[in-house]
């Protein structure tokens, strides 16, 4: 009884605390505002609060997901903010209405001593005071006398390298350094010696007790990271049991340590052009009675605006340094100028301000590597921010707190093109790839210099049968000579020929669906569809129809050996993946066991398919319009005598680049269709007067390319739910990447292989503003002119581009076209809402499946 009377109550306990974290999660509810759910007491935080990622990297993810709203819900543990994405709605709240937004908010409420007096947490006309008192405090005329304060640091972090250079360095080979706990003690050395008149040296002592209690003080790790989220959490239990953030002992220690300097120099008249002796000044000049609290307290801020962040600035920045040597040389260069003109004088103030490109380096280290990852204001007066037409965009209520997404903006290539690398080193399992983001550079490695990168890498290498005899595995010549004997193959001639294949396996499965309807959806109103399963059977038959002459009907008989064999060698999936993965990973041990992908007895079932039709229609003189014809007739025209398995293996491709690949397309594109009813409409529409052009005949493949808008709706589908996430090519001559100034990226080298981001473009804002949203209107004559080059490749570039993209695209507007002729496309209580976000794998199959509900059109 007891027992159970501890388990209600923990349960009570538990269920209370689950209400009170999530209990300010509907603050945005009916304000219309966009937010991402919610973690219960972590909000949108609980990768950096949890220490998996960094604040700025969790800021910067949710800034990127969501930089298409002007304003976005956010929710720092259990506080609502509302994060401003756009320039001009940040320049209103901070300079033009900057009355109705003075304050930063309270993240955390607690009286402790110095931390409510510190100018960064003051409000209203208080801090407007303090502000005014400080602001001659940093003028440059200040500056520069308390440079010399800081020579001296310099000097000393200068003497310990030299030290150290001396101890490990022998040799002039050098030496390791942790250049954050290296600058972590100039930084100590430069606030004890500027801020609070205090001369230590960190490299000498590093337990002096500046350091000690000072380290102790900064709340961006260990115990005072916990506190500072236990007060930001749960101020009123913070505030209840008389808890602190600072230790009172070391608080009191800083307090004394001004108070008393103050109090000394006064009485001797002694000056040192130090914060404290600034202090002093300012206060002397000040109107305002400012206590020995609130002038310590802005020393004391130098802990939290200064050591931590000053130290990772010069951590940040030496490691871009280290990382672009041309940089850093031209720095040297720039320093040993200055070095000249101070004749052997120490550096001054004046001498840095000359310095313009270490000014241009240290400012972009702080646009990649910005100090604070966001900043905030509070809403003091109700806000009615507009765009710049005057429509409104948000009411802000007084009270509301406000996030701006620095390190978002900062990464945010509308604002700052090319925020990374050209070229960026990428690990596909064990092997390195050189990933290419920048389009010229493509250009350049698909097309002008094809030569020096002729082949697509070997993910696998296995000598089995037919898989290296495919087009896609074919390398240097004997590729090209494929490639040559292939392309009359899949000309527009070709492909109209085949179509009407492919008409027959349409009807097939609209019959099936007719049945589906009359079996399910009585009464008109529809019925669920797994389309995933549908597409699967649809791309099964039309690659038996027209890849290999095989004439089968995957939806009156799934279990047919073509069906069942078929799905046996995709490998994006089960067995075949993880034996793929095998082969990628320890080729040699697979090879040394003598496994194989492919089930031997499978391979042999499609070769003795494909020869057998080939002997029989030569020796009958049959005629069908599929690939074996297009394959015998091209065998004829060669000069190339290919061997049987050679050609097999280019209808044998069609299980890879074709099957599971096709299927998708319809299933994403269907997707797109339910969840934007006006474009179904629209398409509908545009297939109902092709249907009345027709005057009752079968679809055309001279017809399909009539449909302008389907075509703009399926390229869409291919630039958000791209078929391939990424392209490759390998290395065979070496070469010197260029950029258009003629400046060198990279230097390739034979072998190197190549990845190009195919998805990464796709969904790249700088080429696809709003990429999430699906907008056919990009494909517009109007438009698709605007697009720059080799930012949408769904079928890759170049020569080794896919040679079956019209296959591709007949197929899947002709199932499009007579599916919505049929059926009206909805929403399924089994629709995944995300499809981004519940896709698995390697290919775009929600882990729910492809549930659509289909109504028929009346």
């Amino acid at each position: 009884m007891v027992l159970l009377e501890v388990c209600l109550a923990l349960l009570a306990i538990g269920v209370l605390l689950y209400k009170w974290g999530t209990s300010t999660f509907k603050a945005f509810d009916g304000r219309n505002i966009v937010y991402e759910k919610p973690v219960p007491f972590f909000g949108n935080t609980k990768s950096s609060a949890m220490q998996k990622k960094s604040f700025q990297k969790e800021m910067s993810e949710f800034y990127a997901r969501n930089r298409q709203h002007k304003v976005v819900g956010f929710f720092n543990l259990r506080t609502p903010l509302i994060q401003l994405n756009d320039p001009g709605a940040i320049k209103k709240i901070c300079v033009k209405d900057f009355d109705h937004f003075p304050n930063h908010q309270l993240f955390v409420q607690t009286n402790e001593r110095l931390l409510n007096d510190m100018l960064s947490v003051m409000r209203d006309q208080r801090w407007k005071h303090m502000r005014n008192t400080l602001t001659p405090v940093f003028t440059a005329a200040k500056m520069r006398n308390m440079f010399s304060l800081m020579n001296d640091s310099f000097a000393e972090c200068l003497q310990h390298l030299v030290k150290s250079s001396a101890n490990e360095g022998a040799g002039g080979k050098g030496f390791e350094v942790d250049m954050k706990v290296l600058c972590n003690k100039l930084s100590n050395d430069l606030i004890a010696t500027t801020a609070f008149g205090l001369k230590v040296n960190s490299f000498e002592n590093p337990d002096n007790e500046f350091y000690g209690i000072g380290q102790s003080l900064v709340f961006s790790r260990g115990v005072q990271l916990f506190k500072f989220l236990f007060a930001s959490l749960m101020p009123k239990v913070f505030n209840f049991f008389k808890l602190t953030i600072f230790e009172s002992s070391k608080v009191e220690y800083f307090v004394r340590m001004v108070v008393d300097a103050i109090k000394y120099r006064e009485q001797q008249g002694i000056y040192r052009p130090d914060m404290i002796q600034l202090l002093i000044e300012a206060k002397k000049e000040s109107e305002d009675n400012w206590s020995d609290d609130e002038i310590v307290a802005q020393c004391f801020i130098f802990f939290f605006a200064a050591f931590e962040n000053n130290a990772n600035l010069i951590c940040t920045t030496t490691y871009e340094l280290l990382q672009n040597p041309d940089i850093q040389e031209r720095l040297y260069e720039e320093a040993k100028e200055i070095q000249e003109s101070l004749n052997g004088g120490a550096l001054t103030y004046d001498a840095v301000q000359k310095m313009t490109y270490m000014d241009m380096v240290v400012s972009e280290s702080l646009r990649k590597w910005t100090i604070a990852a966001v900043t905030d204001r509070s809403c003091s007066k109700d806000y009615i921010l507009t765009d710049d037409e005057g429509n409104k965009v948000f009411d802000f209520k007084v009270g509301d707190r406000l996030m701006i997404p620095i390190s978002g903006l900062h990464w945010d290539e509308r604002f700052f093109p090319e925020p990374q690398n050209k070229v960026v080193g990428f690990f596909n399992l064990r092997t390195p790839l050189i990933q290419l983001n920048d389009p010229g550079a493509i250009k350049k490695i698909c097309v002008k210099d094809f030569d020096h990168f002729p082949n697509h890498q070997l993910f696998v290498q296995t000598n089995e049968r037919l898989l290296n005899d495919m087009l896609s595995v074919m390398r240097d010549q004997r590729w090209k000579h494929m490639r040559n004997t292939l392309t009359p193959v899949f000309t527009a001639a070709k492909m109209r020929n085949m179509f009407s294949l492919m008409n027959d396996s349409f009807a097939e499965c609209l019959q099936h669906l007719v049945k589906s309807s009359a079996n399910e959806g009585a009464g008109g109103r529809g019925f669920e569809v797994d389309m995933k399963v549908l597409c699967n059977k649809l791309s099964n038959d039309l690659i038996a129809t027209t890849a290999f002459g095989l004439k089968v009907n995957s939806f009156e008989n799934p279990d047919n050996e073509f069906y069942g064999i078929g799905q046996s060698l995709v490998f994006s999936r089960g067995v075949q993946l993880f034996k793929f993965l095998f082969a990628s990973l320890m080729p040699k041990v697979f090879n040394f066991f003598k496994l194989t992908i492919f089930e031997s007895s499978k391979v042999e079932y499609f070769v003795r398919m494909v020869v057998d039709a080939i002997k029989y229609r030569e020796q009958q003189g049959i005629y069908r319009p599929d690939m074996i014809q297009l394959l015998i007739e091209a065998k004829k025209e060669s000069e190339d005598n290919w061997s049987d398995d050679e050609i097999v293996a280019q209808c044998f491709i069609f299980f890879f680049a074709a099957f599971e690949n096709n299927a998708n397309l319809i299933c994403t594109t269907t997707y797109e269709l339910l969840q934007n009813p006006d474009i179904q409409e629209r398409l509908y529409e545009e297939a109902k007067e092709i249907r009345e052009s027709l005057n009752g005949g079968a679809l055309t493949y001279d017809a399909v390319q009539k449909m302008t808008y389907m075509d703009m709706v399926v390229s869409e589908s291919l630039r958000k739910w791209t078929i391939a996430a990424a392209t490759d090519r390998s290395c065979s001559k070496d070469y010197t990447l260029t950029d258009d100034e003629g400046n060198k990226v990279f230097d390739f080298k034979v072998g190197d292989r190549l990845m190009i981001p195919i998805s990464g473009l796709h969904w790249d804002e700088r080429f696809f503003p709003e990429p999430q949203k699906f907008d056919p209107e990009r494909f517009s004559e109007e438009r698709k002119n605007d697009m720059v080059p080799y930012t949408y490749l769904p079928f890759g570039a170049g020569p080794r581009n896919c040679i079956g993209n019209r296959y591709a695209l007949m197929q899947v507007k002709g199932i499009l076209y007579n599916l919505l002729l049929q059926y009206k496309i909805e929403a399924s209580p089994k629709t995944a809402k995300d499809l981004f976000d519940s896709a698995r794998g390697f290919n775009l199959i929600p882990s729910k499946d492809f549930w659509m509900h289909l109504v028929p059109r009346k």
